[in-house]
């Protein structure tokens, strides 16, 4: 999906997004620094992808234009089916928005972290998912600035950390299971 807006109104990082949708999968196995209070439910959860900037994804690909009058006034922009744009004014995707309450609208439990530069907004976006008791996957290869201190970081959080495969595959697994 790509962002685009030339509106004066909203600050530089006016491109910067949360989409959600539910993925519908169940825990991976054998995920390290997770227990049972804090692996992931993939079958309650939700894809959050934090991005700081404007025309991000490559030519070519579905533009949607924002709204700057509904995302200023706090709003979420539906772009697609479970996929929604909120504008935020800090790092955290849960800063002064109303991502819990959509997330819990939604009966989410657990977020799916990827998105742009770790040691911002997607760092700042699990800490504060596992402040408002919702379990977190930080998906490595999908967050930019990423690290093994990161990794060591995250985990000693209980956050879960994963590859994209791993992430789909645990998808596949529950949808395979739930057919």
């Amino acid at each position: 999906m790509r962002i685009r807006t030339d509106d004066t109104r909203l600050p530089p990082r006016a491109g910067s997004r949360t989409t959600t949708y539910k993925t519908g999968a169940a825990r991976p196995p054998n995920v390290s620094g997770v227990d049972e209070h804090t692996s992931p439910e993939f079958s309650r959860s939700a894809l959050l992808t934090i991005d700081l900037q404007r025309d991000f994804v490559a030519d070519g690909l579905t533009e949607s234009e924002l709204d700057p009058d509904l995302l200023l006034a706090g709003h979420a922009q539906e772009i697609g089916p479970d996929e929604h744009i909120l504008y935020k004014p800090r790092w955290s995707a849960f800063f002064r928005t109303r991502l819990l309450e959509r997330l819990a609208e939604r009966a989410v439990s657990t977020v799916v972290v990827a998105g742009c530069n770790y040691p911002n907004c997607p760092r700042a976006t699990l800490v504060d998912a596992t402040e408002r008791d919702l379990r977190a996957v930080a998906v490595r290869d999908a967050l930019s600035g990423w690290t093994a201190d990161a990794d060591r970081e995250m985990a000693g959080m209980g956050i879960a950390c994963l590859n994209t495969s791993e992430v789909v595959a645990a998808i596949r697994t529950h949808v395979a299971s739930s057919g």
